[in-house]
Protein backbone atom coordinates (compact mmCIF):
# COMPACT_ATOMS: atom_id res chain seq x y z
CA UNK A 1 0.00 0.00 0.00
CA UNK A 2 2.87 2.46 -0.36
CA UNK A 3 4.66 4.20 -3.67
CA UNK A 4 6.65 1.56 -5.60
CA UNK A 5 7.10 -2.05 -5.20
CA UNK A 6 10.08 -4.06 -5.74
CA UNK A 7 10.85 -6.76 -8.14
CA UNK A 8 11.82 -9.74 -5.79
CA UNK A 9 15.75 -10.84 -7.07
CA UNK A 10 17.02 -7.79 -8.32
CA UNK A 11 20.41 -6.51 -6.81
CA UNK A 12 22.50 -3.57 -8.54
CA UNK A 13 25.89 -3.78 -7.75
CA UNK A 14 27.47 -1.16 -9.87
CA UNK A 15 26.59 2.16 -11.59
CA UNK A 16 28.81 4.41 -14.27
CA UNK A 17 27.72 7.00 -16.48
CA UNK A 18 29.08 7.99 -19.97
CA UNK A 19 30.06 11.11 -21.54
CA UNK A 20 26.39 11.39 -23.65
CA UNK A 21 24.81 10.58 -19.96
CA UNK A 22 23.73 7.31 -20.50
CA UNK A 23 23.58 5.15 -17.96
CA UNK A 24 25.42 1.32 -17.26
CA UNK A 25 23.97 -0.65 -14.52
CA UNK A 26 25.57 -3.74 -13.48
CA UNK A 27 22.89 -6.37 -11.52
CA UNK A 28 21.87 -9.31 -10.92
CA UNK A 29 18.46 -11.40 -10.85
CA UNK A 30 17.94 -14.14 -8.52
CA UNK A 31 14.26 -14.67 -9.91
CA UNK A 32 13.29 -18.08 -10.57
CA UNK A 33 15.94 -19.47 -8.21
CA UNK A 34 19.10 -18.51 -11.35
CA UNK A 35 21.07 -16.00 -10.56
CA UNK A 36 22.17 -13.91 -13.49
CA UNK A 37 24.46 -11.08 -14.03
CA UNK A 38 23.77 -8.38 -16.58
CA UNK A 39 24.91 -5.14 -17.53
CA UNK A 40 22.29 -2.83 -19.58
CA UNK A 41 22.54 0.50 -21.08
CA UNK A 42 19.71 3.31 -20.00
CA UNK A 43 19.89 6.00 -22.65
CA UNK A 44 18.84 9.05 -22.57
CA UNK A 45 15.74 9.13 -24.56
CA UNK A 46 13.91 6.55 -21.70
CA UNK A 47 14.86 3.13 -23.40
CA UNK A 48 17.40 0.50 -22.25
CA UNK A 49 19.17 -2.46 -23.32
CA UNK A 50 20.97 -5.48 -22.38
CA UNK A 51 24.65 -5.03 -23.05
CA UNK A 52 25.44 -8.48 -22.22
CA UNK A 53 24.68 -11.40 -19.18
CA UNK A 54 25.14 -14.54 -18.08
CA UNK A 55 27.51 -13.68 -15.53
CA UNK A 56 27.80 -15.20 -12.36
CA UNK A 57 26.49 -13.32 -9.14
CA UNK A 58 29.87 -12.21 -7.38
CA UNK A 59 29.97 -9.46 -9.93
CA UNK A 60 30.89 -5.74 -8.86
CA UNK A 61 32.09 -2.44 -9.79
CA UNK A 62 32.24 -1.18 -13.27
CA UNK A 63 34.36 1.54 -15.12
CA UNK A 64 34.49 2.48 -18.42
CA UNK A 65 36.99 2.61 -20.89
CA UNK A 66 36.32 3.73 -24.24
CA UNK A 67 33.96 1.09 -25.85
CA UNK A 68 34.19 -1.37 -23.30
CA UNK A 69 33.50 -1.81 -19.66
CA UNK A 70 35.76 -3.08 -16.87
CA UNK A 71 34.09 -5.03 -13.62
CA UNK A 72 34.74 -7.35 -11.24
CA UNK A 73 33.80 -11.19 -10.66
CA UNK A 74 35.01 -12.97 -7.77
CA UNK A 75 34.47 -16.43 -9.72
CA UNK A 76 36.71 -15.65 -12.80
CA UNK A 77 38.68 -12.11 -11.98
CA UNK A 78 38.73 -8.78 -13.73
CA UNK A 79 36.66 -8.82 -16.59
CA UNK A 80 36.26 -6.51 -20.10
CA UNK A 81 32.62 -6.22 -21.80
CA UNK A 82 32.70 -4.92 -25.67
CA UNK A 83 29.65 -2.73 -24.98
CA UNK A 84 29.07 -2.97 -28.77
CA UNK A 85 29.26 -6.68 -29.49
CA UNK A 86 28.64 -7.71 -25.92
CA UNK A 87 31.81 -9.94 -25.57
CA UNK A 88 33.42 -10.85 -22.64
CA UNK A 89 36.92 -11.68 -21.67
CA UNK A 90 38.91 -12.31 -18.65
CA UNK A 91 41.94 -10.04 -18.08
CA UNK A 92 43.55 -10.61 -14.84
CA UNK A 93 42.97 -12.58 -11.60
CA UNK A 94 41.38 -10.20 -9.06
CA UNK A 95 43.45 -7.76 -7.31
CA UNK A 96 43.27 -6.88 -3.83
CA UNK A 97 42.39 -3.80 -3.47
CA UNK A 98 40.47 -1.68 -6.20
CA UNK A 99 41.14 -0.54 -9.94
CA UNK A 100 39.80 2.24 -12.23
CA UNK A 101 40.70 3.37 -15.59
CA UNK A 102 42.59 6.32 -16.51
CA UNK A 103 42.94 9.12 -19.34
CA UNK A 104 45.87 6.98 -20.77
CA UNK A 105 43.45 3.84 -21.26
CA UNK A 106 45.44 1.65 -18.78
CA UNK A 107 43.53 -0.26 -16.12
CA UNK A 108 44.73 0.82 -12.45
CA UNK A 109 44.84 -1.84 -10.07
CA UNK A 110 46.20 -1.75 -6.07
CA UNK A 111 47.00 -4.93 -5.51
CA UNK A 112 48.13 -5.95 -3.16
CA UNK A 113 50.09 -2.88 -1.13
CA UNK A 114 51.38 -1.60 -4.60
CA UNK A 115 49.80 0.20 -7.38
CA UNK A 116 50.08 -1.31 -11.32
CA UNK A 117 48.70 -0.71 -14.82
CA UNK A 118 48.19 -2.15 -17.89
CA UNK A 119 46.69 -2.31 -21.11
CA UNK A 120 43.65 -4.23 -21.73
CA UNK A 121 45.06 -5.16 -25.05
CA UNK A 122 48.29 -6.45 -23.30
CA UNK A 123 46.41 -7.91 -19.71
CA UNK A 124 49.88 -9.32 -18.78
CA UNK A 125 52.11 -6.45 -19.11
CA UNK A 126 51.77 -4.96 -15.62
CA UNK A 127 53.62 -1.52 -15.37
CA UNK A 128 54.23 -0.55 -11.44
CA UNK A 129 53.15 2.75 -10.47
CA UNK A 130 53.24 2.88 -6.74
CA UNK A 131 54.33 0.89 -3.75
CA UNK A 132 56.82 -1.38 -2.95
CA UNK A 133 54.91 -4.46 -2.46
CA UNK A 134 55.08 -4.21 1.43
CA UNK A 135 52.80 -2.83 3.73
CA UNK A 136 53.27 0.03 5.80
CA UNK A 137 52.16 3.96 5.43
CA UNK A 138 55.61 5.83 4.28
CA UNK A 139 57.06 7.80 1.72
CA UNK A 140 54.76 11.05 1.69
CA UNK A 141 57.03 14.15 -0.82
CA UNK A 142 58.97 11.37 -2.18
CA UNK A 143 58.57 8.90 -5.40
CA UNK A 144 55.31 6.94 -5.04
CA UNK A 145 57.17 4.07 -6.20
CA UNK A 146 59.09 3.98 -3.01
CA UNK A 147 56.05 4.60 -0.81
CA UNK A 148 54.12 2.02 1.73
CA UNK A 149 50.25 2.12 1.90
CA UNK A 150 48.04 -0.62 2.74
CA UNK A 151 45.41 -2.06 0.14
CA UNK A 152 42.38 -0.02 -0.44
CA UNK A 153 40.50 1.16 -2.97
CA UNK A 154 41.49 3.85 -5.71
CA UNK A 155 40.44 6.25 -8.33
CA UNK A 156 42.07 7.77 -11.03
CA UNK A 157 41.31 11.84 -12.10
CA UNK A 158 39.98 11.46 -15.28
CA UNK A 159 41.38 14.24 -16.75
CA UNK A 160 45.36 14.48 -15.61
CA UNK A 161 45.64 11.49 -14.21
CA UNK A 162 46.55 11.79 -10.77
CA UNK A 163 45.80 9.22 -8.62
CA UNK A 164 44.08 9.06 -5.26
CA UNK A 165 43.68 6.07 -3.00
CA UNK A 166 42.76 5.06 0.60
CA UNK A 167 45.45 4.15 2.85
CA UNK A 168 44.00 1.39 5.19
CA UNK A 169 47.14 1.53 7.22
CA UNK A 170 46.32 5.22 8.92
CA UNK A 171 42.82 5.53 7.10
CA UNK A 172 44.09 8.18 5.11
CA UNK A 173 43.60 9.62 1.53
CA UNK A 174 47.03 9.81 -0.25
CA UNK A 175 47.46 10.97 -3.77
CA UNK A 176 49.76 10.49 -6.56
CA UNK A 177 50.54 13.41 -8.90
CA UNK A 178 50.91 11.79 -12.51
CA UNK A 179 53.27 14.73 -13.80
CA UNK A 180 56.05 14.00 -10.99
CA UNK A 181 55.02 10.46 -9.45
CA UNK A 182 55.56 12.06 -6.26
CA UNK A 183 52.59 10.63 -3.93
CA UNK A 184 51.26 13.00 -0.79
CA UNK A 185 48.15 12.49 2.17
CA UNK A 186 46.04 14.95 1.37
CA UNK A 187 43.35 14.19 4.11
CA UNK A 188 42.84 11.71 7.21
CA UNK A 189 45.09 11.67 10.33
CA UNK A 190 44.34 8.70 12.78
CA UNK A 191 45.41 10.68 16.46
CA UNK A 192 44.53 14.24 15.86
CA UNK A 193 41.25 16.49 15.49
CA UNK A 194 43.33 19.12 12.84
CA UNK A 195 40.88 21.87 13.59
CA UNK A 196 42.08 25.21 12.27
CA UNK A 197 44.73 23.23 10.36
CA UNK A 198 45.11 21.81 7.21
CA UNK A 199 43.00 18.53 5.99
CA UNK A 200 45.60 16.50 6.03
CA UNK A 201 45.89 16.38 10.02
CA UNK A 202 41.85 16.04 10.31
CA UNK A 203 40.67 12.91 11.94
CA UNK A 204 37.90 11.65 9.50
CA UNK A 205 34.76 10.22 11.53
CA UNK A 206 32.09 8.88 9.40
CA UNK A 207 28.86 10.74 9.20
CA UNK A 208 25.65 10.62 7.72
CA UNK A 209 24.91 14.36 6.62
CA UNK A 210 26.75 15.92 3.37
CA UNK A 211 26.45 19.76 2.33
CA UNK A 212 28.37 21.98 -0.05
CA UNK A 213 27.74 25.71 -0.19
CA UNK A 214 28.04 28.48 -2.80
CA UNK A 215 31.31 29.39 -1.67
CA UNK A 216 32.60 26.12 -2.05
CA UNK A 217 33.08 24.64 1.58
CA UNK A 218 32.15 21.31 2.30
CA UNK A 219 30.00 20.65 5.83
CA UNK A 220 29.52 17.29 7.37
CA UNK A 221 28.63 15.41 10.14
CA UNK A 222 31.14 14.31 12.86
CA UNK A 223 28.11 11.48 14.65
CA UNK A 224 31.41 10.41 17.20
CA UNK A 225 32.39 14.27 18.11
CA UNK A 226 28.76 15.35 18.22
CA UNK A 227 30.05 18.11 15.85
CA UNK A 228 29.31 20.03 12.46
CA UNK A 229 32.13 20.34 10.27
CA UNK A 230 33.57 22.45 7.51
CA UNK A 231 36.29 21.80 5.11
CA UNK A 232 37.08 25.18 3.26
CA UNK A 233 38.61 25.88 -0.42
CA UNK A 234 41.57 26.56 1.22
CA UNK A 235 42.17 22.78 2.53
CA UNK A 236 41.45 24.14 6.33
CA UNK A 237 39.31 22.22 8.35
CA UNK A 238 37.07 23.95 11.50
CA UNK A 239 34.48 23.32 13.54
CA UNK A 240 31.50 25.18 12.86
CA UNK A 241 29.03 23.87 15.58
CA UNK A 242 29.43 21.56 19.29
CA UNK A 243 31.79 20.78 21.65
CA UNK A 244 32.36 17.15 21.49
CA UNK A 245 29.51 16.40 24.00
CA UNK A 246 26.39 14.85 22.37
CA UNK A 247 23.17 16.90 23.47
CA UNK A 248 20.53 20.15 22.03
CA UNK A 249 21.36 23.02 23.98
CA UNK A 250 22.83 26.93 23.04
CA UNK A 251 20.28 28.59 21.14
CA UNK A 252 20.90 31.98 20.96
CA UNK A 253 24.62 31.39 21.30
CA UNK A 254 27.50 30.37 19.22
CA UNK A 255 27.32 27.29 17.67
CA UNK A 256 30.49 26.02 18.21
CA UNK A 257 29.68 26.25 22.57
CA UNK A 258 26.64 24.96 21.70
CA UNK A 259 25.84 20.99 22.25
CA UNK A 260 24.64 18.98 19.19
CA UNK A 261 24.09 15.60 18.13
CA UNK A 262 23.94 15.33 14.25
CA UNK A 263 20.95 13.07 13.43
CA UNK A 264 21.21 12.69 9.51
CA UNK A 265 19.99 15.73 7.24
CA UNK A 266 22.51 18.67 6.50
CA UNK A 267 21.58 21.58 3.96
CA UNK A 268 23.15 25.29 3.07
CA UNK A 269 21.28 27.74 1.86
CA UNK A 270 22.67 30.78 -0.80
CA UNK A 271 22.50 33.10 2.35
CA UNK A 272 25.12 31.53 4.77
CA UNK A 273 22.76 29.62 6.91
CA UNK A 274 23.45 25.88 7.54
CA UNK A 275 20.47 23.79 8.66
CA UNK A 276 21.10 20.52 10.69
CA UNK A 277 18.79 17.53 12.17
CA UNK A 278 19.23 17.09 15.75
CA UNK A 279 18.32 13.80 17.27
CA UNK A 280 18.26 12.75 20.86
CA UNK A 281 16.83 9.83 22.45
CA UNK A 282 13.18 10.12 23.67
CA UNK A 283 13.84 8.76 26.92
CA UNK A 284 16.76 6.04 28.36
CA UNK A 285 14.16 2.65 27.82
CA UNK A 286 13.01 4.39 23.95
CA UNK A 287 14.38 3.56 20.58
CA UNK A 288 12.72 6.75 19.42
CA UNK A 289 14.71 9.99 18.59
CA UNK A 290 12.94 13.69 19.31
CA UNK A 291 14.49 15.43 16.29
CA UNK A 292 14.68 19.10 15.57
CA UNK A 293 16.42 21.13 12.59
CA UNK A 294 18.77 23.78 13.75
CA UNK A 295 20.27 26.71 11.85
CA UNK A 296 23.43 28.03 12.11
CA UNK A 297 23.56 31.76 10.39
CA UNK A 298 26.48 33.19 8.57
CA UNK A 299 27.83 34.93 11.92
CA UNK A 300 27.83 31.03 13.68
CA UNK A 301 25.27 31.39 15.99
CA UNK A 302 22.55 28.95 16.56
CA UNK A 303 19.05 28.62 16.77
CA UNK A 304 16.03 25.65 16.29
CA UNK A 305 14.19 26.16 13.65
CA UNK A 306 11.81 23.50 13.59
CA UNK A 307 10.63 20.77 16.80
CA UNK A 308 11.21 21.17 20.68
CA UNK A 309 7.34 22.32 20.86
CA UNK A 310 4.19 20.35 22.52
CA UNK A 311 2.07 20.74 19.53
CA UNK A 312 1.04 18.34 16.85
CA UNK A 313 1.92 18.87 12.93
CA UNK A 314 -0.04 20.44 10.68
CA UNK A 315 -0.45 23.08 8.00
CA UNK A 316 -0.05 26.74 9.30
CA UNK A 317 1.83 25.70 13.17
CA UNK A 318 5.00 27.27 13.39
CA UNK A 319 7.54 25.20 12.86
CA UNK A 320 9.33 26.06 16.74
CA UNK A 321 6.22 24.65 18.58
CA UNK A 322 6.02 21.15 16.64
CA UNK A 323 6.73 17.89 18.59
CA UNK A 324 8.79 16.07 16.32
CA UNK A 325 10.39 12.50 16.56
CA UNK A 326 11.68 9.70 14.46
CA UNK A 327 11.36 5.90 14.85
CA UNK A 328 15.20 5.47 15.32
CA UNK A 329 18.66 5.84 14.89
CA UNK A 330 18.55 4.09 11.65
CA UNK A 331 15.34 6.27 10.53
CA UNK A 332 16.76 8.19 7.34
CA UNK A 333 16.01 11.97 7.83
CA UNK A 334 16.66 14.50 4.79
CA UNK A 335 16.67 17.98 4.52
CA UNK A 336 16.96 20.50 1.41
CA UNK A 337 16.49 24.34 1.15
CA UNK A 338 15.47 25.99 -2.01
CA UNK A 339 16.58 29.58 -3.64
CA UNK A 340 13.44 31.90 -1.45
CA UNK A 341 14.45 30.11 1.60
CA UNK A 342 11.55 27.56 2.04
CA UNK A 343 13.24 24.37 4.07
CA UNK A 344 11.77 20.97 3.47
CA UNK A 345 12.15 17.91 5.98
CA UNK A 346 11.27 14.46 5.51
CA UNK A 347 11.00 12.02 8.47
CA UNK A 348 9.21 8.99 9.48
CA UNK A 349 7.31 9.08 12.86
CA UNK A 350 7.24 6.59 15.60
CA UNK A 351 3.90 5.72 13.94
CA UNK A 352 5.76 4.89 10.64
CA UNK A 353 3.74 7.87 9.10
CA UNK A 354 6.13 9.50 6.41
CA UNK A 355 5.91 13.44 5.49
CA UNK A 356 7.71 15.91 3.63
CA UNK A 357 7.32 19.12 5.73
CA UNK A 358 7.59 22.65 3.76
CA UNK A 359 8.78 25.81 6.83
CA UNK A 360 8.81 29.35 5.22
CA UNK A 361 11.22 31.78 5.75
CA UNK A 362 8.33 32.69 8.99
CA UNK A 363 8.53 29.34 10.33
CA UNK A 364 4.55 28.25 9.46
CA UNK A 365 4.71 24.67 8.28
CA UNK A 366 2.91 23.07 5.30
CA UNK A 367 2.81 19.12 4.50
CA UNK A 368 3.37 18.70 1.11
CA UNK A 369 3.68 15.02 1.14
CA UNK A 370 2.62 12.08 3.17
CA UNK A 371 0.25 11.44 5.64
CA UNK A 372 -2.54 11.15 3.52
CA UNK A 373 -4.71 8.00 2.70
CA UNK A 374 -4.18 7.68 -1.32
CA UNK A 375 -1.63 4.25 -2.16
CA UNK A 376 -1.64 4.83 -6.11
CA UNK A 377 -1.50 8.60 -5.92
CA UNK A 378 0.73 9.63 -9.06
CA UNK A 379 -1.35 12.51 -10.55
CA UNK A 380 -3.08 13.87 -7.59
CA UNK A 381 -2.20 15.81 -4.66
CA UNK A 382 1.00 14.52 -2.79
CA UNK A 383 -0.47 15.78 0.64
CA UNK A 384 -2.81 13.00 0.20
CA UNK A 385 -0.30 9.70 -0.16
CA UNK A 386 0.16 7.30 1.82
CA UNK A 387 4.41 7.21 1.72
CA UNK A 388 6.71 4.73 3.32
CA UNK A 389 10.26 5.57 4.80
CA UNK A 390 11.60 8.43 2.39
CA UNK A 391 15.47 8.19 1.39
CA UNK A 392 16.67 11.30 -0.48
CA UNK A 393 15.37 14.69 -0.81
CA UNK A 394 16.02 17.69 -3.20
CA UNK A 395 14.55 20.81 -4.98
CA UNK A 396 15.59 22.26 -7.41
CA UNK A 397 15.58 25.82 -9.08
CA UNK A 398 12.02 25.68 -10.14
CA UNK A 399 10.79 24.57 -6.58
CA UNK A 400 9.79 21.15 -7.80
CA UNK A 401 10.72 18.59 -4.88
CA UNK A 402 12.38 15.07 -6.16
CA UNK A 403 12.48 12.06 -3.24
CA UNK A 404 13.27 8.59 -2.84
CA UNK A 405 10.91 6.42 -1.48
CA UNK A 406 10.28 2.89 -1.81
CA UNK A 407 11.88 1.23 -5.19
CA UNK A 408 11.06 4.74 -6.78
CA UNK A 409 12.06 8.72 -7.20
CA UNK A 410 8.98 10.55 -6.70
CA UNK A 411 8.29 14.56 -7.91
CA UNK A 412 6.24 17.08 -6.30
CA UNK A 413 5.46 19.74 -8.68
CA UNK A 414 4.41 23.39 -8.51
CA UNK A 415 0.93 22.54 -8.06
CA UNK A 416 1.33 19.85 -5.57
CA UNK A 417 0.68 16.75 -7.44
CA UNK A 418 2.83 14.03 -7.53
CA UNK A 419 4.44 11.68 -10.35
CA UNK A 420 6.89 9.00 -10.28
CA UNK A 421 10.29 9.44 -12.77
CA UNK A 422 12.43 7.15 -11.91
CA UNK A 423 11.97 3.25 -10.79
CA UNK A 424 8.54 1.05 -11.12
CA UNK A 425 5.40 0.71 -9.01
CA UNK A 426 3.32 -1.12 -11.36
CA UNK A 427 5.65 -3.39 -13.31
CA UNK A 428 3.86 -7.96 -13.05
CA UNK A 429 5.98 -9.23 -10.47
CA UNK A 430 7.13 -11.71 -13.43
CA UNK A 431 8.66 -8.95 -15.34
CA UNK A 432 12.02 -6.89 -14.87
CA UNK A 433 12.72 -3.67 -15.22
CA UNK A 434 14.72 -4.67 -18.59
CA UNK A 435 11.93 -6.50 -20.62
CA UNK A 436 9.96 -3.43 -20.06
CA UNK A 437 13.43 -1.06 -21.44
CA UNK A 438 11.80 2.13 -20.22
CA UNK A 439 13.87 4.21 -17.94
CA UNK A 440 10.25 4.59 -15.76
CA UNK A 441 9.58 0.71 -15.91
CA UNK A 442 13.50 0.54 -13.73
CA UNK A 443 13.73 -1.29 -11.02
CA UNK A 444 15.97 1.18 -9.07
CA UNK A 445 15.36 -0.38 -5.44
CA UNK A 446 16.01 2.01 -2.30
CA UNK A 447 17.41 4.68 -4.04
CA UNK A 448 19.45 6.77 -1.47
CA UNK A 449 20.53 10.91 -1.24
CA UNK A 450 19.28 12.45 -4.09
CA UNK A 451 20.38 16.26 -4.93
CA UNK A 452 20.65 18.26 -8.41
CA UNK A 453 23.48 18.80 -10.43
CA UNK A 454 24.19 22.63 -11.55
CA UNK A 455 22.57 21.95 -15.02
CA UNK A 456 19.59 21.02 -13.23
CA UNK A 457 19.91 17.26 -13.60
CA UNK A 458 18.29 14.79 -10.49
CA UNK A 459 21.16 12.59 -9.36
CA UNK A 460 20.13 9.93 -6.94
CA UNK A 461 22.13 6.40 -5.51
CA UNK A 462 20.02 3.43 -7.10
CA UNK A 463 19.49 0.81 -4.48
CA UNK A 464 21.26 2.52 -1.51
CA UNK A 465 20.30 -0.54 0.54
CA UNK A 466 20.85 -3.82 -0.84
CA UNK A 467 23.86 -2.67 -2.49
Amino acid sequence: GKIGVEIAGIEPVGMTVDGAGDIYVLDYDNNNNNTVGRLTEYLQNGTSRVVAEGFSANIFDIVLNGTTAIFGDSGYGLRQVDLQTGSVSTLMLLPEGGFDVGPDGFVYIDDPSSIQKFKPTTPGALLTVAGTGQTGSTGDGGPAIRATFGTGSLAVNPVNGDIALFDSIKYTIRVIAAATGTIQTVAGAPHSSGDNGPAVLAQIQLGNGLASDAFGNVYFCDNTGASIRKFSPSGIVTTVAGTGIPGNSGDGGTAVLAQVSPGGGLAADSRGNLYFVNAVPISPISYSLAIAVRKIDANGFISTVAGGGKAGVANGVNASNVSLSVVSSETVTSLAVDQTGNLYLAYLDPSETARILRIDPAGNISVIAGGGSLTDPDGTPAASAVLGNITGLAVNAAGVVYFGEGSAVHKIDSKGLLATVAGNANLPSNQTAIQAGAALSTQIGNPGPVTIDSSGNLIFCADAISS
